[in-house]
Order: C-alpha cells, then sequence, then structure tokens
C-alpha cells in the first residue's frame, strides 16, 4: 500500500505570556499531538492542515511557513506529515470534533514535553 503524505499544523498564538502552541488530544490514545489528517483529493496540503486545525482543534488562522516533511510513527512503520506553522487568529467555541479531543495551550517548552 502507498503511504499516503499527510498534513497537519503547528498552531500558534503570541501572548503576554509569550509564544503558545495548541496541542490537542488524540481520539483513541489521549496523547497530545497536532492536528493533523489526510489530504482530500484535489486539496493541497496546505489547505488540509487548515481544515484539521478547524476541524480538530477548533481554531482558524493564517498559514505562516512549512515546517517541512516529517516521518510519523504508525504502528509498526511510519507515514509522511507535511506540517505548517498556523497563526491563530480565531479560537472557535464550537467545532466538529470538540466531543472528542480536548484542547490545551502550552509554552514552547512545555509543548515539547507534553
Amino acid at each position: 500500500m502507498a503511504k499516503k503524505i499527510q498534513a497537519g499544523c503547528l498552531p500558534i498564538r503570541r501572548s503576554n505570556k509569550g509564544d503558545e502552541v495548541l496541542l490537542i488530544t488524540s481520539r483513541y490514545r489521549g496523547d497530545w499531538i497536532l492536528p493533523k489528517g489526510s489530504i482530500e483529493e484535489g486539496e493541497k496540503a496546505r489547505r488540509a492542515a487548515v481544515r484539521e486545525a478547524a476541524e480538530e482543534a477548533g481554531v482558524r488562522g493564517q498559514v505562516l511557513d512549512c515546517l517541512g516533511l516529517f516521518m510519523q510513527p504508525r504502528g509498526e512503520t511510519s507515514w509522511p506529515l507535511e506540517v505548517f506553522v498556523l497563526e491563530v487568529d480565531e479560537v472557535l467555541d464550537s467545532w466538529p470534533e470538540q466531543n472528542e479531543r480536548r484542547r490545551a495551550w502550552y509554552s514552547v517548552h512545555d509543548a515539547l514535553v507534553a
């Protein structure tokens, strides 16, 4: 089976505490992760990352940059994931996956150890 590239984003915001990163929980294990998912037919990776952020994390914003292409562990294999920096300008009160996930803002340091 060909490995499809997924798209995700690193949602950030600037606050009086410094830069913060938004993480969400995975559906099944509850691990803290970035919003990410499959790229739909005819969709660009950048657009898919923005869509996944809205669906999974309930945030909207502007893509600032591409962080790169990473290999994400997936069982006994790994899959390519293209990650973009998303500067958040809107946090939604309700979103499609709000009953399946939690979200939390972390300092950059704390996000690395979450």
